[in-house]
């Protein structure tokens, strides 16, 4: 699905689906015929953001994992 404009309502949907946190990204995705890198841009906030909302709206496993590591005093990181 490359190209395709979404609506500010579909995108709201989105984030709406997001905060539910029942769907999985590739669900959402599945759900409103767009990319699972749609799903993830709107979750970070670099397309269809909203003022009031804080981003990511959904910590990703990726991001888990990072927190922790930061958290526990381990400052390598992996590029």
């Amino acid at each position: 699905m490359m190209g395709k404009k979404l609506s500010e309502d579909t995108a709201y949907e989105v984030i709406v689906e997001l905060y539910a946190n029942e769907l999985s990204f590739k669900k959402i995705a599945e759900e409103f015929n767009i990319s699972r890198e749609a799903v993830g841009h709107i979750n970070a906030g670099r397309t269809h953001r909203l003022e009031g909302y804080k981003y990511p709206i959904r910590l990703t496993p990726h991001k888990i994992a990072q927190m922790e590591k930061d958290k526990s005093g381990d400052k390598s990181t992996r590029r």
